[in-house]
């Protein structure tokens, strides 16, 4: 940033341009009036004294009219490059930080501007990086030493013989329960972290995915007795087919948790009539008031009680996924109780060879 500083032209600064035009102007104002009273006062007699209302009255309105016309001119010029980093500023977000305004021009005020919004994003860029590097690298050195204690309650469990008293065996399986909740949340740390850089860009088959993931958890779902039922029309989405289907997977392991024996899970995808993709889970559940509901995607957020089992980040995935996919994801109260989870992505560009692009 220094380099480039000490390499750029001098430029006047905005108010002085400013200041110069209308001074120019000014000074053809009155060269003008003068030229034209001078010829007046050379032709004018007592019958032409009119003549000079006239025409100074007319130069003054062409004169008007022609600063009016400079000063819009100028101004629009001068304030094109507020507009175009108003516009970038607008579209920048978690996931788009790398986005520079590297604005060309003279050394004035808007570039300054500018300089300073591209040194913001890097430092914000930096430090979102910082904070997924450390979750990633927190979540990957607990693994080891999860995986070694369960190993260790697996082996106790398995040898506790007849002798081991049963409060002891109870204790090892709560341990053991304890573990294994340790290693999920781990885990969807370990996604979240990833949640915002897509690896891959490409067009999939989403109710390809939804149909993979719905049959691995139909035995979580038949042991307490969930009626599910799927509603999966094709619907293509571009993106990273593995963060796709982990937002799949956390919205169908939400949906079959956060519900009660004997409920209800509804599935549906399909492509809306404008063409972008959509993707509906609906579940029963406990009658959530919307102020909770605005709530469910913080992070470690319940909003059923602790012991209703579940990380508290899956839906906190899913928002941070559908953000990386530029997708509409929407939570609302289903009737008569429970949840439903809306996400939408944008439809598919028809120009092939842009890969990766989302047209939004």
């Amino acid at each position: 940033m220094a380099e480039s500083q000490r390499t750029r032209r001098a430029g006047l600064s905005i108010r002085n341009r400013l200041a110069l035009t209308y001074t120019a102007l000014l000074v053809c104002t009155g060269l003008a009036m003068i030229a034209a009273v001078n010829v007046t006062v050379q032709v004018m007699n007592g019958a032409l004294i009119d003549l000079l209302y006239q025409v100074a009255i007319g130069t003054v309105l062409v004169i008007a009219a022609l600063g009016a016309l400079a000063s819009w001119l100028v101004a629009g010029r001068m304030l094109r490059p507020l507009r175009r980093l108003n516009q970038v500023v607008r579209q920048v977000d978690e996931t788009s930080l790398d986005t520079r305004l590297r604005l060309s021009g003279p050394d004035d005020e808007i570039r300054s501007l500018a300089d300073t919004f591209d040194m913001l994003f890097a430092q914000l860029e930096s430090a979102f990086r910082s904070r997924s590097l450390f979750a990633a690298n927190a979540s990957h050195e607990l693994r080891t030493p999860l995986a070694t204690m369960k190993t260790i309650l697996q082996v106790a469990l398995r040898e506790s013989g007849d002798a081991t008293p049963p409060h002891t065996r109870e204790t090892f399986q709560r341990l053991l329960a304890t573990v294994e909740s340790m290693t999920e949340t781990t885990t969807a740390l370990l996604d979240l972290a990833h949640g915002g850089r897509p690896e891959v860009v490409e067009e999939t088959d989403l109710a390809g995915i939804v149909a993979e993931e719905a049959s691995a958890v139909s035995d979580q779902a038949e042991a307490r007795g969930l009626t599910v039922t799927r509603a999966l029309e094709p619907a293509s989405v571009r993106g990273d087919p593995r963060l796709i289907r982990d937002l799949v997977v956390n919205l169908l392991r939400n949906a079959v948790t956060h519900n009660h024996d004997h409920g209800v899970i509804d599935i549906a995808t399909g492509t809306l009539p404008d063409g972008r993709a959509q993707l509906v889970v609906q579940n029963s559940g406990d009658i959530l008031p919307a102020e909770r509901i605005a709530l469910l995607t913080e992070p470690f957020y319940r909003a059923r009680l602790r012991t209703s089992g579940g990380h508290g980040l899956g839906l906190t995935i899913v928002s941070a996924i559908a953000d990386t996919h530029h997708a509409e994801f929407t939570l609302a109260a289903r009737l008569p109780d429970g949840l439903t989870a809306t996400t939408v992505f944008p439809r598919v560009s028809s120009d092939r060879s842009a890969p990766g692009r989302l047209v939004v």
